[in-house]
């Protein structure tokens, strides 16, 4: 039998013992029970001689009390154990994720990611309140059953039979429903894939209307789409909640009408009945309410774990990166590609643009220039470089030995770079305690003093134009103190000023302080700067020494 999603979910994400939630619940239906037989005592009790029942006052109360006690419990406990299993979902999916390789991260929909991490893990966090409703629910149906039983079987009958209706009716419609809240988590991806793209490229629909319109135009029609998916399953909600008006009118129109004719001395029991009846009928639509939220957590935990498996193929779980490897790999003398190739593939597998093969040998200390022009294949190269690719050929060897999948870890922490898509952040992590004076040193040098401070381990602004952020990520590139530095057109969007020291002093001065630098750069100008030219066109490596 296959398991559901919610019970799966709780079972192996959490360690907290679930049973006495169970029976804390189990109990709390009991007594809400109980408090609505002991309530149609005295009712009945001051109908016969108008007395007031004291002994009946205080069991209810106790009962009302250990109702309060044991609801609060289970809810209070269902919510930890509910919050700690998405915690640790979320927590994994993160950690894998973060191992992922670059190229699943490059080419997977991160507003789908996003999604499913915010929208479906706040709504498994609210189940634990439907949960604890729908047992307690079901206990409460379960005793007002037998307590209906007990009152008049020919009532019972008219209630189990126009229940198993309902519930004939709720669960045959499921799959459409399900197939209706698929349809709209697939239009929320779609929209919130189109709202990246607003936000990302917000300077390019900007600056043309035409762009602008026809970007809204596609996320009105997703979002029109996404609305009809909800209606749809809101009016099959809506056929629910009718149903079950049906048949609550349906049962108070038995007990009224129906029964005194097969009973007689049927008075007596004729308003107890319809107070249970109506109570039980609370239980029910509890219980129906409940299916339809437990039905969108499990799409919710259902889309969760397509995310971890499609991450899954991607995730390459490594050990705690040793250090005195790294140190090791620090001291290289140098670092041969041999044969480097690489295509980049469409959904189907096929090649799109090959790039390959490389073959060179950095030496340590030197200072390459990678040129070409746009898409010749200078990125491809360095994520190959620094192991954010997997060369599809070939091999990369430090000094002389071949780097493997398995050493791509150590491997990577020999560089710190700026890559032209890079992202800047606000605190310097990874850097340990770094002091003040050396980040303001910096901050002066490279004429950014003015615009952001570094304050409590953060820069007090990321609002810097793009030349500014490029010279802030360099910063915290070199605070990094990696053998290799890397930097992808750092210069561009820099005034000539500024460009001129850039690769007269501050180049030569990381040179002279031991750092291997490889640089792209359009700018022939200061070529002459470099131990060596390397260029590519067309994914292929074509001159050296230009």
């Amino acid at each position: 039998m296959k398991r559901i999603p919610l019970i799966n979910l709780i079972q192996s994400e959490t360690e907290t013992c679930k049973w006495p939630i169970v029976l804390a619940t189990m109990v709390a239906g009991i007594a809400n029970t109980v408090a609505i037989g002991i309530v149609n005592e005295a009712a009945h009790s001051f109908l016969a001689d108008s007395t007031f029942n004291t002994r009946l006052l205080i069991c209810f109360l106790l009962t009302i009390a250990v109702f309060i006690y044991t609801q609060t419990y289970s809810l209070r406990r269902a919510v930890q154990m509910i919050e700690g299993a998405v915690f640790n979902t979320r927590l994994r999916i993160s950690d894998k994720i973060r191992q992922a390789e670059w190229s699943f991260i490059e080419g997977e929909n991160k507003g789908e990611i996003y999604l499913k991490l915010t929208r479906d893990g706040n709504l498994i966090s609210a189940a634990s309140t439907t949960l604890v409703m729908a047992v307690q629910g079901v206990v409460v149906m379960v005793f007002c059953f037998m307590y209906i039983a007990w009152l008049s079987q020919l009532a019972f009958l008219i209630l189990g039979v126009l229940t198993a209706l309902v519930a004939f009716y709720h669960f045959g419609r499921n799959q459409l429903i399900r197939d209706d809240i698929r349809e709209s988590e697939k239009q929320e991806i779609y929209f919130f894939g189109l709202l990246n793209h607003v936000l990302m490229g917000f300077k390019e629909i900007k600056l043309n209307d035409r762009k602008n319109d026809d970007l809204f135009a596609c996320v009105k029609e997703v979002s029109k789409a996404s609305k009809q998916a909800r209606m749809k399953v809101g009016n099959k909600y809506v056929s629910h909640a009718l149903m079950i008006n049906l048949m609550q009118a349906l049962l108070l129109g038995s007990i009224s009408f129906i029964l005194p004719v097969f009973r007689l001395g049927y008075t007596e029991i004729m308003l107890p009945l319809i107070v249970i009846s109506l109570f039980v009928m609370g239980s029910i639509r509890v219980i129906f309410y409940s299916m339809r939220h437990f039905m969108e957590i499990n799409e919710s935990i259902r889309s969760l774990q397509g995310l971890e498996k499609n991450i899954d193929q991607a995730y390459c779980p490594v050990k705690k990166v040793d250090q005195k490897k790294i140190k090791r790999l620090y001291d290289f003398r140098t670092i041969d590609l041999t044969d480097l190739e690489y295509a980049y593939r469409d959904q189907e597998g096929y090649p799109l643009f090959p790039f390959g093969p490389a073959t060179l040998s950095i030496k340590r200390g030197e200072m390459l220039f990678v040129v070409g022009g746009n898409g010749s294949g200078k990125t491809t190269f360095l994520k190959l470089l620094t192991g954010l690719y997997f060369p599809h050929e070939g091999t990369i060897s430090v000094d002389d030995k071949a780097v493997y999948i398995r050493d791509y870890a150590p491997y990577r922490n020999l560089f710190a770079t700026v890559f032209s898509d890079f992202y800047l952040f606000d605190q310097l992590y990874g850097i340990g305690k770094v002091e003040d004076r050396k980040v303001d040193d910096w901050l002066i040098r490279m004429q950014l003093a003015e615009k952001t401070s570094y304050e409590e381990g953060k820069f007090s602004s990321l609002s810097l134009s793009t030349g500014q952020r490029k010279r802030l990520a360099f910063i915290a590139a070199i605070l990094e103190d990696r053998p290799i530095c890397i930097f992808d057109e750092l210069a561009a969007d820099q005034d000539p000023e500024f460009r001129v020291a850039f690769y007269e002093e501050i180049l030569p001065d990381l040179k002279r302080q031991g750092k291997t630098i490889i640089a792209v750069s359009h700018d022939d100008r200061f070529w002459h700067v470099a131990d060596r030219v390397v260029k590519f066109e067309y994914g292929k490596q074509i001159d050296e020494n230009l």
